[in-house]
């Protein structure tokens, strides 16, 4: 590289400003650095009378590099930056900290090269950033050579951690582990029959371990003393291993946990892995299968609820004449739905005023609240002939909070003991279910986003739904004064004043509300979001957001690149097509629209326009149990379009001229020494959505040559297994025969491997982009 000396302007004499924003004209694209001398400078900081040297280093390209970093794979992607369009053949190198080549390649047409390996983003011994380097170059027609390159950790304003969402990171695979007991519940002296099962999670669901993977020993500890127990595994072949564990008969009683792992001298190979637990327990078998049952509706304010109440033998017939003790509890509870993590559909709290009791204080921490009230003790029961029984909780008392009664019922059994049996029946104030949700806790003054959300009591989502969002504002006063004996208290008052509506409206088909309200005092804004349902029942829901009198807060606020990407619906089938909002602040955007989980799933790269800022992803069947949809929207550099430019090039691109003269050339702006309010632009969104899992799923049937069978008979039982309606061969089948009226003291979860294996897998790609750094967001310290 040749080096060219560049005289810079000089002040003219006389001139009062201490120092003047200059300019330096570098005309080719590549990396330079930039080295000034300045005699005045080295006067000023030096000892001795030399001149001071200072160096920089300045990237003047046209490309944008934005990199997805994937536990599984990678991607490039290549845009300009003047017009944020894809560049095809760029020549893409991703290195490590210190220089060394991983992988190289080539951009296809849409400007996107993936790398189709695992890359340790860890690395030991890094001079600065420990992460990757990755570099595109693509010469223009006349073999000029334009030049930029990305770090993996330019992630300032769209980090993995402000989307709210569960993050992994790493090379190596995470691997689920599930083990199948034969029961959950055991007496000591007795056999725990298991089966060990132990995957990778990766893009396409569940992979076998290689055989240097596998958990070579299983581990049980009895929680509370930490006493263990330890055996080594034998693995049929990857798939499973079984294993049993005589309880000793004086082992202490209480909980075992399972956990599988595998020894290595390499510490950093030694793994553990929780896989379940079971109970060892003194206890009778019960007699009796006892059933208390709500009403089949929903119970939506009611004044008035029936319990039934059904005893049976296990051996068969009812229990018929058999005296019973019911009782009931009401107490509040709080509701939550699958996919609406981030709303509060807790109801507003009431007002404190009272001086003695600070203004932060939870009133939901009364014992009424918190234990609940009693509304039915100890009723006298008596069944029927068939068995059954019931009763009625009558003036129930009215709800306005999510809440639950807990009906129980205590009976003899016939074993000796006396058993209870209850049910958990959820009460609702309204046949509508209100969520809100803020963009931040603590905002300056001004405009506050936040949007209110309706669904049922099933959690679907609820179209056309009025809501109105009214605020409330708290203030708290604290005066100081002086007790008897030199001792200093507080006396503390809250003042409560209502800011009146904030927003209303009907919401659209995701049953969300979009709000934007001016808020221009500060202190605590407690936003209340009000609705009725068909039967006019009111239901409310509330959060608070602090508003502060500084015009910036003493952290980056809101200082971010993210925007919001709306789903239609949280959950989705294979087969079925997601339409997603993109909330992106530009007319029109160049996206990329990515499939991420493990790594990056599936990508395409789209045009958006603000008149219909959607896109649609089919969901297909290996996607379960849930991805991320990911959505990089590139505006290129707003240009000045004046009226004679359709003769320099409008003429060869018409429709993209017009757009141009109607929308661009308004919002121009000229760029100034110190700030550039036309440079290109970029924004980030993640949804997250949940896919079922029947691409995994088999269908087991197990039928018995009879109905009934008499003591010491033996007993036929088929199994069938299909997949996808079709006969499944040399399917591996774990059989286990278990006593009714065990699993009636403790059900055996650990049967449902399906869901023990197919948990909700975190989010595992990061996105950086170069853009932010070369197109800054300061100037000269100066905010853009």
């Amino acid at each position: 590289a040749s080096a060219r000396r560049l005289d810079l302007p000089q002040l003219a004499g006389g001139d009062p400003r201490p120092f003047e924003v200059v300019g330096i004209p570098i005309g080719e694209p590549g990396y330079h650095v930039v080295e000034i001398e300045s005699a005045r400078l080295g006067q000023s900081l030096l000892d001795k009378r030399a001149p001071m040297f200072v160096r920089t280093g300045v990237l003047v390209t046209n490309l944008g590099v934005h990199f997805k970093l994937g536990r599984e794979n990678s991607l490039v992607w290549v845009t300009t930056l003047d017009r944020g369009k894809p560049v095809e053949g760029a020549e893409i190198a991703v290195n490590d900290c210190t220089g060394r080549k991983l992988w190289s390649g080539k951009t296809e047409a849409n400007g996107l090269a993936k790398v189709a390996q695992a890359i340790d983003s860890d690395f030991e011994g890094c001079p600065s950033d420990a992460g990757l380097f990755v570099t595109a170059r693509k010469a223009d027609a006349k073999g000029v050579v334009d030049t930029a390159f990305v770090f993996s950790s330019w992630q300032k304003g769209i980090e993995s951690w402000r989307f709210n969402l569960p993050t992994g990171r790493g090379a190596e695979p995470d691997v689920r582990a599930s083990t199948v007991f034969d029961r959950t519940l055991f007496r000591a002296g007795e056999t725990v029959s298991m089966k060990h099962f132990a995957r990778f999670e990766n893009s396409n669901g569940l992979v076998n371990l290689k055989p240097e993977d596998l958990p070579t020993r299983m581990k049980i500890v009895h929680q509370g003393t930490g006493q263990e127990f330890v055996q080594p595994l034998r693995w049929n072949g990857t798939r499973s291993a079984a294993a049993s564990w005589s309880i000793p008969p004086a082992a202490k009683l209480g909980v075992y946990s399972v956990s599988l792992e595998r020894e290595s001298p390499n510490e950093k190979r030694r793994r553990e892995w929780a896989s379940g637990d079971f109970r060892v327990e003194e206890f009778r078998l019960p007699l009796v299968d006892a059933k208390v049952s709500g009403p089949k509706t929903i119970a939506v304010a009611p004044k008035a609820l029936a319990v039934a109440v059904q005893l049976n033998y296990f051996s068969g017939g009812p229990m018929a004449q058999q005296p019973a003790r019911a009782s009931a509890l009401l107490k509040t509870r709080s509701p939550n739905f699958s996919g609406y993590d981030e709303f509060s559909f807790e109801p507003p709290r009431e007002p404190n005023t009272d001086p003695g009791v600070r203004g932060d204080e939870d009133t939901e921490t009364a014992p009424e609240a918190r234990d609940g009230k009693l509304i039915a003790d100890k009723l006298a029961l008596t069944t029927d002939k068939s068995g059954a029984a019931s009763f009625t909780l009558n003036d129930l008392p009215p709800v306005t909070k999510p809440s639950e009664i807990t009906a129980e019922v205590s009976y003899n059994d016939p074993n000796g003991e006396v058993q209870t049996t209850s049910t958990t029946i959820p009460i609702w104030p309204s046949a509508t279910v209100l969520g809100i949700k803020t963009g931040a806790w603590a905002s300056s003054r001004g405009k506050v986003k936040f949007t209110a959300l309706a669904l049922d009591t099933a959690g679907k989502a609820i179209k056309g739904q009025r809501i109105e969002v009214r605020g409330r504002l708290s203030q708290t006063i604290s005066t100081r004064k002086r007790m008897v004996g030199g001792f200093y208290a507080y006396d503390n008052r809250t003042d409560v004043k209502d800011l009146g509506a904030l927003c209303s409206g009907a919401t659209d088909d995701r049953g969300l509300l979009l709000c934007e309200a001016e808020l221009n005092t500060a202190g605590q804004v407690e936003l209340i979001a009000s609705a009725k349902d068909a039967a006019g029942n009111a239901v409310q829901a509330a959060s608070s957001v602090w508003v502060t009198k500084q015009g910036e807060l003493w952290f980056a606020q809101d200082n971010d690149d993210r925007i919001d990407l709306l789903p239609e619906k949280k959950r989705y089938e294979p087969g079925e097509t997601a339409t997603l909002q993109v909330r992106m602040p530009f007319r029109e955007a160049t996206a990329l629209v990515a499939v991420e989980r493990e790594g990056v799933i599936d990508t395409r790269v789209v045009t958006l326009r603000g008149d219909d800022p959607n896109i649609a992803v089919k969901i297909e069947p290996g996607w379960g149990p849930n991805v991320y949809v990911s959505v990089l929207a590139l505006r290129g550099r707003i240009r000045e379009v004046p009226w004679y430019s359709l003769f320099t090039w409008g003429w060869k691109e018409p429709l993209n001229w017009a757009r141009s003269f109607w929308y661009e050339g308004r919002e121009y702006q000229a760029p100034t020494g110190m700030v550039d309010l036309s440079k290109p632009a970029f924004k980030l969104g993640v949804a997250a959505l949940q896919v079922g899992i029947k691409a995994h799923e088999l269908q087991v049937t197990v039928t018995s040559d009879k109905p009934q069978y008499a003591v010491r008979q033996k007993a036929i039982a088929k199994v069938k297994v299909t997949f996808e309606g079709k006969p499944l061969a040399g399917t591996e089948v774990a059989f286990a025969a278990v006593d009714d009226g065990l699993l009636a003291l403790r059900a055996n979860d650990s049967w449902d491997l399906l869901n023990a294996m197919f948990t909700q897998r975190a989010w595992g790609v990061e996105t950086s982009t170069a853009q932010s750094e070369i197109i800054g967001r300061r100037h000269y310290g100066r905010k853009a």
